[in-house]
């Protein structure tokens, strides 16, 4: 349970990280193509869903700033 708890916090401090360093578009779209590769190779290679995720949740999260950057432009 800390172990799971202390991933969780981890993760959320890198998102927190990502908004306040505000990444470039750029930066941001490359790194949403990253993940889906790294999403549909570990449905591939039967990763473990916990860590499968992870990857699922930072994707949402930087296609939702994206959105809110097309948004704001």
């Amino acid at each position: 349970m800390g172990i799971e708890l202390n991933r969780r916090c981890k993760f959320n401090i890198i998102l927190i990280l990502i908004e306040r360093v505000n990444m470039d578009l750029k930066a941001l779209k490359s790194r949403h193509q990253e993940l889906e590769g790294i999403i549909q190779t570990s449905y591939q290679n039967y990763v473990p869903d916990l860590r499968v995720r992870r990857y699922k949740k930072e994707k949402l999260r930087i296609k939702q700033l994206l959105e809110k950057e097309e948004k704001a432009a």
